[in-house]
């Protein structure tokens, strides 16, 4: 079995990395970010609790 032209191997390599071949971060997450959804449905949550007639009695106890 013949060895491989380590310095092509490399240049190849670096101008592959240079190009963008080789992504730094293989796994890219590009779905809806859960940390901000549950902040929209909570926030909404809670506006939609404070119309309620069970939190005008709750701010009626003393």
């Amino acid at each position: 079995m013949t060895r491989i032209d380590e310095s092509a191997a490399a240049k190849s390599y670096v101008a592959k990395l240079a190009a963008g071949g080789y992504p730094l971060e293989r796994a890219k997450n590009d779905g809806v970010n859960y940390s901000d959804t549950k902040e929209e449905r909570d926030t909404e949550a809670v506006r939609e609790f404070t119309k309620s007639a069970l939190f005008e009695a709750f701010k009626k106890m003393k």
